[in-house]
């Protein structure tokens, strides 16, 4: 909540050193082998890396939503207006920047620094320590909700002997350190080049996952069987691992991946290169492409054994909340005890009235 102020106070001081808008210097220069609509490309990749963390991970955050309208409309109207106004906002400073100082900062550090360079006084440096500090804090927030609570879930569902959710964040933290994230911020080129890499990589999954949900299962998941170690289980596929989401993740990053060099090789071919540009929207299509094709080929049940005839409605177990009405089993604990659905309702039901009566 209070980040938000602290940037567009910058934003208004540095565009009002600089006369408005209108006194913006406009940045010229033309790359040799990019146009205008490449460029726009370019922006569309590095944009959706910044978000496909958020993409990818969503299930993680949205089930903290008391209804599945909330996650909705707040993340669409959040994430896209936020995301325009704040390129926006970086575009104006850094053309601003170029006409008040001589240099075109897109880094939010050196932006800052140039205007405590320019105006060494007291009250300066109070409001640049404290537009400081309310930055470092956003960055921690962001990173502890878009990147450690994920990996904390994800090491927790794999690992439970090991892991928990608050064990998978410190040891998150701990691996970010050793990538030295600082030196992908050494450029703007760079840090672009680092976003563009990312969806190569996450674009594919995320493609699988939409695919998988919305075509393949048709918003179909039983949840009982999500817990079933067994191989006739219809998570278990083949040893435990799905096969068919392996070969679409593949192919997806091999079609762009040649072309990430390009990104640091100006030699590199050029379509090779055009390829690469258009990284996450082809990586995510030929994942999603070719992960349905596998589907085709080698049919996926959505439900287990037994209740093959079940109806592949869209969403038919969601008024169930992901099972079956009647002589449906869940698992309780690591006990392995399998206890009757309609058990387990009536231990809640007499645990809320004795809550009650209290």
């Amino acid at each position: 909540m209070i980040a938000p102020p602290v940037l567009i106070a910058v934003f208004g001081y540095v565009l009002g050193k600089n006369g408005g808008l209108t006194g913006a210097s406009k940045i010229t220069g033309t790359s040799a082998s990019m146009s205008l609509g490449w460029a726009f490309m370019v922006g569309i990749n590095s944009v959706c890396g910044s978000i496909s963390p958020e993409i990818m991970s969503n299930a993680d955050l949205a089930r903290y939503a008391r209804r599945p309208s909330d996650a909705g409309w707040s993340q669409a109207v959040g994430i896209f207006t936020s995301k325009t106004f704040v390129i926006f906002m970086g575009i104006a400073c850094s053309s601003a920047s170029k006409n008040i100082w001589g240099t075109a900062y897109w880094n939010m550090w050196d932006l800052l620094g140039a205007i405590l360079n320019d105006n060494w006084t007291a009250g300066a440096r109070t409001a640049i320590f404290l537009a400081c500090l309310v930055q470092a804090l956003a960055v921690v927030a962001t990173n502890l909700a878009s990147n450690c609570l994920p990996v904390g879930a994800d090491l927790t569902g794999l690992f439970p002997r090991y892991f928990n959710i608050p064990r998978g964040q410190v040891f998150c933290v701990v691996i970010s350190l050793v990538t030295v994230p600082w030196k992908m911020q050494v450029s703007a080129q760079a840090f672009l080049s680092f976003l563009g890499s990312y969806v190569v990589f996450v674009g594919p999954v995320i493609g699988i996952m939409i695919t998988d949900y919305v075509i393949v299962r048709k918003g179909n998941i039983h949840v009982p069987s999500l817990y079933n170690p067994k191989p006739d289980g219809p998570y278990y596929y083949w040893k435990g691992v799905n096969l068919r989401m392996y070969g679409a993740w593949v192919i997806g990053v091999a079609i762009v991946i040649h072309g990430l060099a390009g990104s640091y090789n100006k030699h590199a071919n050029l379509a090779s290169v055009e390829m690469y540009r258009l990284g996450f929207i082809l990586s995510f299509t030929t994942g999603s492409v070719f992960y349905l094709l596998f589907c085709y080929i080698w049919p996926v049940n959505p439900y287990p054994v037994g209740r093959e005839t079940t109806p592949r409605s869209y969403e038919y177990l969601k008024a169930t909340d992901g099972y079956f009405e009647t002589g449906d089993l869940v698992i309780e604990g690591t006990s392995g005890i399998e206890t009757p659905k309609e058990s387990i309702q009536d231990v809640e039901k007499t645990a809320k009235m004795s809550v009650l009566e209290a």
